[in-house]
């Protein structure tokens, strides 16, 4: 098999809309990414790992070469990776259904559960305006210097999403914004970043810090991000588990509307 950095047929191997952003992202050198094909010129089969927790499988799921070679990897290099590295749990993407069966058995003997997610598209002509805030509390753009503050609440967990999600934060800085949710008295209390960046769209990155949920700080930062991608022209993405009401009800409440159900493969370190 081949490493590769991008190609101009990995889009359409992950041609679904809970995946080509990721993937237009990673070959954009703006989300790490390990990508594997089966041949240079005309690659039928593809497999991305994002160095961390997420595993995608694009292409032609009935390609007995390209499947001998994952069970090598996963066996050989991922699962000691897994360990050694003490990564925890897994999630596997898929851009079809029918990579279910050989992952499973690239996988084995480990017990693969599999877990719906749900995608959403924003519609700038849904975006409602950012609602008023309680007083002492502010949304700021993330900013360079917003980053020096390490000690205040909130900014080293603003530090390690864009550091997971990201090469750099230069990069993040170079191609990417967010916007935070800050109170005088406790600091940053929720975070809306971009991630998985591509010319023309991206995805969405959001907390909430558990004190401060359920007062509508999510949705205040989620419009003020929507408006700004939107003002920029960008097609953004929110992906979310299905279980996870709270999250895809703030989408909704800033202009998302859903594009996709699929299910993904996962494992949680047991």
């Amino acid at each position: 098999m081949h490493q590769i950095h991008a190609h101009s047929s990995l889009t359409s191997l992950f041609a679904v809309s809970h995946l080509t952003f990721v993937v237009d992202a990673m070959q954009a050198g703006n989300s790490p990414a390990r990508i594997w094909v089966d041949d240079l010129d005309a690659p039928r089969s593809a497999f991305i790992w994002d160095t961390t927790h997420c595993l995608y499988a694009g292409g032609d799921a009935s390609n007995p070469a390209f499947n001998d070679w994952l069970r090598g990897f996963i066996a050989d290099t991922y699962l000691p990776t897994l360990e050694r590295e003490q990564l925890g749990g897994f999630k596997l993407t898929l851009a079809s259904p029918n990579w279910e069966e050989p992952l499973r058995a690239a996988f084995h003997p480990l017990e693969l559960s599999k877990y719906p997610r749900v995608c959403y598209r924003l519609n700038p002509a849904l975006i409602p305006p950012v609602p008023e805030l309680p007083p002492g509390y502010s949304l700021r753009p993330i900013t360079r210097e917003l980053l020096t503050a390490a000690d205040e609440p909130g900014v080293a967990d603003l530090i390690e999403e864009i550091e997971l999600c990201w090469p750099t934060r230069d990069r993040f800085f170079e191609r990417g914004f967010g916007w935070v949710l800050y109170s005088d008295a406790d600091g940053i209390v929720c975070r809306c970043t971009a991630e998985y960046a591509s010319p023309g769209q991206i995805g969405v990155g959001i907390a909430t810090r558990e004190s401060h949920q359920g007062r509508g700080f999510a949705t205040a930062t989620a419009r003020q991000f929507a408006q700004h991608a939107a003002q920029l022209g960008l097609r953004t993405h929110w992906d979310a588990w299905t279980r996870n009401v709270p999250s895809w009800r703030v989408a909704e409440k800033a202009g998302f509307e859903k594009v996709s159900d699929y299910d993904v493969l996962f494992w949680g370190g047991e």
